[in-house]
């Protein structure tokens, strides 16, 4: 597993996970992310989820990177 995902919806990044200690920490690239910077997720499955849950309250969707 590796131990950085970058989060891009369609118009540029929106933040990268990376691991930190038992879990991964969120870095917001967008200030429409910051809601979620410095948030431990304990997958970088469970942050994508939390990022595209804030995008849709936002109303648009977006991809990652992370598999």
């Amino acid at each position: 597993m590796a131990d950085n995902y970058i989060i891009e919806p369609s118009q540029g990044a929106a933040g990268l996970v990376v691991r930190s200690g038992r879990g991964f920490m969120f870095f917001s690239a967008k200030k429409e992310f910051d809601v979620l910077e410095g948030q431990l997720f304990t997958s970088p499955a469970r942050a994508v989820k939390a990022a595209i849950g804030h995008e849709t309250r936002r109303g648009t969707r977006f991809t990652t990177s992370a598999k």
